[in-house]
């Protein structure tokens, strides 16, 4: 008894199209990798390089005319590191220590 659903159908011959496709999308995907990374490396060296250039420009022509009293500034750098710094004695005793 056959029965017709069953049986085994013959394979298809491989259609040669297939291959070259997968090739093709293989080779797409390559290309867009490389010029993913081509369009990257472009933008962080060379593009931001040519921006901070642009600032540091900017910045060079806005620099501030007067001129710094370094005397003063020194006094006043002394004064709030002084009152910043600890206090605490070089040589703590232990309170763990029995006295003898």
């Amino acid at each position: 008894m056959k029965i017709p659903f069953l049986t085994k159908k013959k394979k298809l011959p491989k259609d040669p199209a297939d291959n070259l496709m997968k090739i093709r999308i293989a080779a797409i995907s390559f290309i867009g990798a490389i010029l993913a990374f081509l369009i990257i490396f472009l933008y962080k060296d060379f593009y931001q390089t040519l921006v901070q250039a642009r600032i540091v420009v900017v910045l060079k022509q806005e620099v501030s005319l007067e001129n710094i009293d370094l005397v003063l500034f020194r006094k006043v750098f002394e004064k709030h590191s002084f009152k910043t710094s600890p206090s605490l004695p070089e040589n703590i005793p232990d309170p763990f220590k029995s006295a003898k």
